[in-house]
């Protein structure tokens, strides 16, 4: 959720995403919709391609895996 967010703001389609990350666009997708796990590497990747520092993102990873269900900071 919050990688489709960071997307956006930076006003990037999922497949511009995907080149600039180097990660398939169906598999970018599927991240964004909460699903599967994401790897260090991934993270990594991902985070160059928004332009963000990797420890942010992880942050935010983590904030996003311990919030309470239904929390609007981090519901989609």
């Amino acid at each position: 959720f919050i990688i489709r967010r960071l997307r956006e703001i930076n006003d990037m389609t999922q497949s511009q995403l995907a080149a600039k990350s180097d990660t398939d666009p169906s598999w970018l997708s599927s991240i964004e919709n909460g699903h599967g796990k994401v790897s260090m590497e991934k993270i990594t990747q991902i985070a160059s391609g928004l332009g963000v520092p990797m420890d942010d993102l992880m942050h935010i990873y983590h904030i996003q895996d311990t919030a309470v269900p239904g929390d609007r900071l981090l519901a989609d």
